[in-house]
């Protein structure tokens, strides 16, 4: 629901709603996979933080909890924290037009989900003796 909206938001933006579905279909791919390896009440820990594309912000949290809980994760929290200290400037003039800048990745997320019995046991036992 909100991957739709943020879609619809580039569309009528600029037209990179496409660079941003494709993203997350491999993403989506990604979590679907971690839902099936890991093992009934075991967590599982993602940071990310939330960014923009063409001015238009991108929800990474809320869309990732999303994605997570369609392939049966369960959010046992969500931590934000903010970064105080990083390499990266906290704007930048994504349009190289002086005095227009915008923010860049300031505060990050801690999402722990937990496996439920969407498992499958088989998988998660192959993984855990690698």
């Amino acid at each position: 629901q909100t991957l739709q909206a943020t879609v619809d938001a580039l569309r009528d933006a600029d037209g990179r709603d496409d660079d941003v579905l494709h993203f997350f279909a491999d993403y989506a791919e990604t979590i679907e996979q971690m839902s099936r390896v890991i093992k009934p009440g075991q967590p599982i820990a993602i940071v990310l933080g939330n960014r923009t594309v063409s001015r238009v912000p991108i929800p990474m949290n809320v869309i990732t909890i999303e994605i997570a809980e369609h392939f049966q994760l369960d959010l046992e929290h969500s931590l934000p924290r903010s970064i105080p200290s990083k390499t990266l400037p906290y704007e930048n003039a994504p349009e190289n037009t002086a005095g227009q800048t915008g923010g860049l990745i300031a505060d990050e997320y801690v999402l722990v989900f937990e496996g439920t019995s969407n498992t499958d046991p088989a998988l998660a036992d192959k993984f855990s003796q690698e």
